[in-house]
């Protein structure tokens, strides 16, 4: 969805820049295994969630869930770009959770928000893209791939399950 704010200027009127919320348009499980729900569970806030649990982990230190999303912008050059992803855990424990960025003229992965705990009820957690944000976002076909990983970090049920509400990508030109 994209939206135009406008500002009044004695009168006048003034474009001062567009947004776009951005669902995702696929996703692939790197680590982990769906649960229930599905890609259009991310789409929204509407009470439909897609839920991750753990299965093998390659390490005690690797994320057990690692969700890599692909987006398709109509703004290239923002100015703002962030990963908004509303979650929680649905099975307690300690779990933590990041957000990356794909710089897509290099490949890398770029942390937009540390690790930062995972709560009981769902809260929004936001990765803000720095520097030059066109490298996230193809010039061509307005692709661009974020990725959410959670981790576990203290004791945990058995096999632990996350809620993700949705996982959008905003952009501002």
């Amino acid at each position: 969805m994209r939206k135009t704010f406008l500002t009044l200027v004695f009168g006048s009127v003034a474009v001062c820049a567009s947004a776009e919320t951005l669902a995702p348009v696929s996703q692939s499980v790197l680590l982990g295994t769906v649960f229930s729900g599905n890609l259009a569970s991310l789409a929204a806030e509407d009470g439909n969630v897609e839920q991750f649990r753990k299965f093998l982990v390659p390490s005690l230190t690797s994320p057990f869930v690692s969700v890599r999303l692909t987006y398709t912008a109509t703004i290239l050059n923002p100015t703002s770009l962030q990963l908004k992803v509303k979650a929680k855990y649905a099975t307690p424990g300690g779990l933590a959770i990041r957000l990356f960025q794909t710089d897509l003229t290099t490949g890398l992965e770029i942390e937009t928000m540390p690790e930062t705990a995972l709560h009981a009820g769902l809260t929004e957690y936001v990765g803000t893209a720095t520097g030059v944000l066109s490298r996230f976002v193809d010039q061509t076909t307005g692709k661009a791939v974020a990725r959410l990983s959670v981790r576990q970090t203290g004791p945990v049920a058995a096999v632990p399950i996350i809620s993700v509400e949705n996982a959008n990508q905003v952009v501002l030109d």
